[in-house]
């Protein structure tokens, strides 16, 4: 599991018993209806939830399982805390809305991206930033602001197309019936498949749906992750924790300087199996 902090950055979102689904939505005219009241679909702004992340990369070498505790407080703040499952400390990310900063315990490093937006948008090619890293863990609809290129409906799903103005789309399924989101598809500006991301069932929490489960997939590093998402809680004050600062004796390293001497280049051949 020591390649995993970088990596994880790529993707770079209630207490006791579950409440029944809420009332479906429905009635909508148009596209552009279901569009405007899947942004507006009501979601705690500050959430927290146990995680459970089981992570497959063969082409890095990295498998295996971990557990932690994510937040999130809109707009663009995030922090995540992954321990191994024998609790052995793994990983520290935290978002400010600015800066992201990461500490990896396994690899003694401290990643740091004082322009977190622009850190994402390098990452995912134009098509995500702060904001939308919220929304998608939250599964609320994402890309808030973002000129829709095409859209279509079939059974009860609206289909959407954004164009970011770095060029890159993102195709994004909405359950017109509950305004949640169903599935991501992210394209680079050349066209090149980024990431996806697939919802299982969503649970009420505080009046708000939110996910219990997150598949993504990233096709061009062989990486599939999983995030199961259990005890959701709605909290009524903002924590102090999405600033993270790097223990003493350790030096600050740049994150994306870090994650482009990972990456795979292009003309690289495929291992041998």
């Amino acid at each position: 599991m020591k390649h995993l902090a970088p990596w994880l950055l790529l993707l770079t979102l209630g207490c006791g018993p579950k409440q029944p689904p809420l009332p479906a939505v429905g009635g909508f005219d148009t596209v552009e209806q279901v569009r405007d009241a899947a942004w507006a679909r009501a979601v705690p702004s500050t959430l927290q939830v146990k995680v459970s992340l089981n992570i497959d990369a063969p082409r890095q070498g990295v498998k295996g399982t971990a557990r932690g505790g994510l937040q999130l407080h809109e707009p663009g703040h995030v922090r995540l805390d992954l321990f191994s499952p024998i609790g052995t400390p793994l990983l520290f990310l935290a978002a400010d809305g600015q800066a992201l900063r990461l500490f990896s315990t396994t690899r003694g490093e401290f990643l740091q991206a004082e322009d977190a937006e622009g850190a994402l948008r390098s990452l995912t090619g134009g098509a995500a930033g702060l904001n939308d890293v919220v929304s998608v863990l939250a599964g609320r609809l994402p890309f808030a602001g973002a000129t829709l290129r095409s859209s279509s409906r079939e059974d009860g799903v609206s289909r959407l197309t954004f164009a970011s103005p770095q060029g890159a789309t993102a195709e994004v399924e909405v359950d017109e019936a509950t305004l949640t989101t169903r599935a991501v598809r992210a394209m680079t500006a050349t066209g090149e498949l980024a990431l996806t991301a697939t919802y299982g069932a969503y649970v009420n929490v505080g009046g708000a749906l939110v996910p219990e489960q997150v598949s993504v997939e990233l096709p061009s590093l062989d990486m599939r992750l999983m995030l199961t998402l259990s005890s959701w809680e709605a909290l009524s004050e903002v924590p102090d924790s999405f600033v993270l600062s790097p223990p003493a004796g350790i030096v600050p390293q740049d994150l994306l300087a870090a994650l482009a001497a990972l990456a795979p280049s292009p003309t690289s051949p495929e291992p041998t199996p």
